[in-house]
């Protein structure tokens, strides 16, 4: 399991890479890419379901995004479209296609089932867990400004 986050520590930076990220901003997508991969492997030790790995590597890499484009100040998509590309089913899409030339069908949708799943599970978790960060951030905004209020209410007495 080791191996393979470290596996994927590399190939998400050389993917960064490609996509002109820079500096020491590679490393940081490195390692989301690493601890998405990391949760995919432990979800699916422990449950057995593919989509269930898939759902944790793909939440936790878009949490862990979420939380370095804060600290960083950079746009969210940088880190998190470089950390989920580990999980991205292209084996899954590769054996739907072969299926479907080879005419087998019943394969075809079996694979193609399994891929479409695992593609909806990662950009679901990723709209979920923005969400919920979007939502903090605008409650603690809404905080702050009432906080400025009555702080501004004060002052003027």
């Amino acid at each position: 399991m080791w191996f393979n986050t470290l596996l994927a520590f590399i190939s998400t930076l050389c993917f960064a890479f490609l996509f002109n990220v820079r500096g020491k901003y590679l490393y940081y997508a490195g390692g989301g890419g690493a601890l998405a991969w990391l949760f995919y492997e432990l979800g699916l030790l422990y449950s057995g379901s593919t989509i269930i790995g898939m759902f944790a590597g793909a939440s936790m890499a878009a949490i862990y995004a979420e939380a370095v484009a804060r600290v960083l100040r950079i746009p969210t998509t940088i880190i998190v479209i470089s950390a989920i590309i580990p999980m991205v089913p292209g084996g899954g899409l590769y054996y739907t296609m072969v299926a479907s030339i080879e005419g087998e069908f019943d394969l075809f949708m079996h694979k193609g089932t399994n891929a479409i799943l695992e593609a909806g599970t990662i950009a679901i978790s990723i709209v979920l867990v923005s969400s919920v960060f979007r939502i903090f951030t605008q409650y603690r905004l809404k905080r702050l400004e009432k906080k400025m209020k009555k702080k501004n209410a004060a002052l003027r007495k």
